[in-house]
């Protein structure tokens, strides 16, 4: 995979034809893309952002307020931390999400904390897409074969993101980070008034 995204970004911005196909490979290598249709591949791949990380960087930290994004795994590994109960969960890799919390917060005004560090094992790189373009995913058109909605595969995402954020949870809950959120939410939310 990792070779795939590489040739693609040494293609991007030139007319070369072959970084289609480095698309479609993408596409079919990852065990969460190759279940959506190409067109909805797409619209995932235009509207997201590849998102390098080097060994030892942060995707995200501790206590820091989740953007409205989230992020798939295309290759590399991460593990996540809290200063609290240090290390804990699984690696994660290829096939993996990062940040579908975004998603599934509680729906109040305020700010969903992030309650780990997500740090990078090597070299990863993710694909950053916005919570927006997620949920206007559901509503928009094939250009071709008829004009058929991303709707079924808006949902094969949303079952994968949801499948993580409870393998996450259930993680979290294991080490008691879950009780605590609402303590440091309310911290957190003294500080800033």
């Amino acid at each position: 995979m990792r070779q795939y995204v590489s040739e693609y970004l040494k293609l991007l911005g030139k007319s070369d034809r072959r970084s289609e196909l480095m698309v479609r490979r993408i596409r079919l290598k990852h065990p969460i893309f190759h279940l959506l249709t190409m067109n909805a591949f797409k619209y995932i791949f235009e509207n997201g952002v590849l998102f390098k990380v080097k060994p030892g960087q942060c995707v995200y930290k501790e206590y820091q307020p989740a953007r409205a994004h989230v992020y798939f795994v295309l290759y590399g590994q991460m593990d996540f931390r809290n200063t609290k109960v240090g290390k804990f969960g699984e690696i994660i890799g290829l096939g993996w999400t990062v940040g579908e919390e975004i998603l599934y917060g509680e729906d109040n005004e305020k700010d969903i904390l992030r309650l780990e560090n997500c740090t990078s094992l090597g070299h990863s790189c993710l694909l950053q897409c916005s919570v927006d373009d997620l949920v206007c995913m559901s509503t928009q058109k094939h250009v071709t074969a008829g004009g058929g909605s991303l709707e079924q595969d808006y949902r094969i995402l949303l079952s994968f993101l949801e499948k993580n954020f409870e393998v996450k949870s259930s993680w979290r809950k294991e080490k008691g980070l879950l009780e605590t959120v609402h303590e440091e939410q309310d911290d957190y939310d003294g500080d800033h008034k």
